[in-house]
């Protein structure tokens, strides 16, 4: 008869649903580097951070400026198509469905749900996924992003502003734009139901700049009001909170880190 094995038994780490920044950006360059493996080395090169978000934001830029001349063998339209090729790939990545088993999310759904609540719980967050949707909607639990209507779902700030859904309804919050957003003929964001990903704000430097428009300016509105609520208590779930979308915001509230669930991490981008 074999030994009992030593030591303490072996674990394995949950694997996250989407990848951080890190794992991010070698999914999106390793898809694209058959086609733009000569640009994604000349970018590497002169930038000090390799990252997505510094990637996009450079690539944005030289789009915006060069015009017909070429750099790296791209001139302004080919670096916008490469852009836009990126934000297709991040949309792709994004897009994934809950476990079978369960996961935090679920968790997540199960606690808001579990008791009879005087105040609403509001949720504020940056992914792009539709996660906590199928979530709500696996359990049949109401939540408002936001959006009314049947055929073409359109923002109402006013509702969001005001606040006043019963409190069994949770408010879902997404602050840089979610999969099934777009601009509608009229120019307005409205929800399509669909996996579309050309209506969100993409990890670059302009992202602060499109923060400042409709609909993403009610919704920091949002969140400004609920940290401003006495008797507020936030929990954060993933990475920092301080960001150039969220920071001029963060400094005039007063509350802000009361709790940080860190272990919780893989539920956020």
């Amino acid at each position: 008869m074999p030994p009992p094995p030593r030591g303490p038994p072996k674990t394995t780490e949950p694997t996250p649903l989407i990848p951080a920044v890190e794992g991010l950006t070698t999914q999106v360059l390793n898809t694209l580097a058959p086609k733009y493996g000569t640009q994604i080395a000349a970018l590497k090169a002169e930038l000090d951070k390799h990252d997505i978000e510094t990637i996009l934001s450079r690539i944005r830029s030289l789009s915006k400026v060069i015009g017909k001349s070429a750099i790296h063998g791209l001139d302004g339209d080919g670096f916008k198509a490469f852009g836009e090729d990126i934000c297709t790939e991040i949309g792709k990545i994004v897009n994934v469905r809950l476990p079978k088993n369960g996961c935090a999310y679920n968790d997540i759904v199960n606690w808001i749900t579990g008791i009879a609540r005087d105040h609403p719980i509001e949720i504020f967050t940056t992914n792009y996924d539709l996660l906590f949707e199928e979530a709500f909607e696996a359990v049949r639990a109401p939540y408002f992003d936001g959006f009314t209507g049947g055929r073409e779902p359109f923002f109402d700030p006013v509702s969001v502003s005001r606040n006043d859904l019963p409190p069994r309804w949770t408010r879902l919050w997404k602050l840089h734009g979610s999969l099934g957003w777009k601009t509608s003929d009229k120019d307005e964001v409205i929800r399509t139901g669909n996996e579309v990903v050309t209506h969100l704000v993409f990890p670059e430097h302009l992202k602060y700049d499109q923060t400042q428009k409709a609909p993403y300016a009610a919704l920091f509105d949002r969140l400004r009001a609920f940290l401003t609520t006495p008797d507020t208590l936030l929990i954060s779930i993933g990475s920092p909170m301080p960001m150039a979308t969220s920071e001029p915001r963060r400094r005039n509230s007063r509350s802000w880190y009361l709790k940080r669930c860190r272990k919780a991490s893989r539920v956020s981008n």
